[in-house]
């Protein structure tokens, strides 16, 4: 008996590459992955989530590592748990978190015929909870989250709080 009540669930591939938008392009990335990514060839901002408590542990296969690079604008740094609904002592995303996130990625706003920076969300798998701000600031930006809900496209699982 599998989680889903019946056969066990083909797991689709998770979309890792960049998700080009009409404005803003996005990537979502696992934290594995992150510590193994920078980019040389365009600017970018990191949206770093982690559950509360991660970051002060020095165990490599806990840690959240972002490497450095000349094109890496920024790192906004956001600790909360992948649930979307109050349980018990886990930590919600919360609405300031969320306006934060907006008026940081705005202060890095385009001049003249600037590219908007790459926006990299990751957390730990790279699945629910960056997908969802990845979707959420898409929809702001872009005005269209659909590839981050279409499960067979993309892979991702958005948490509905995050993204709401």
């Amino acid at each position: 008996m599998s989680l889903w009540g019946g056969a066990e669930r083909p797991w689709p591939t998770i979309f890792r590459g960049i998700i080009q938008g009409d404005v803003m392009d996005f990537q979502v990335l696992s934290r594995m992955l992150m510590a193994k990514t920078a980019y040389e060839d365009r600017d970018y901002l990191v949206i770093s989530i982690a559950d509360p408590g991660q970051r002060e542990h020095h165990d490599e296969y806990i840690h959240v590592h972002i490497p450095e690079s000349p094109r890496r604008l920024g790192v906004m740094e956001l600790d909360f748990h992948d649930i979307d609904e109050p349980l018990g002592d886990y930590t919600l995303m919360s609405e300031e978190q969320a306006r934060q996130v907006v008026e940081w990625i705005q202060d890095f706003a385009p001049k003249d015929d600037e590219k908007w920076p790459l926006i990299v969300a990751h957390c730990e798998a790279g699945l629910c909870r960056s997908s969802g701000m990845a979707a959420a600031l898409s929809k702001h930006w872009n005005g269209s989250d659909d590839f981050f809900w279409d499960e067979q496209q993309s892979g991702f699982l958005p948490n509905k709080w995050v993204y709401e």
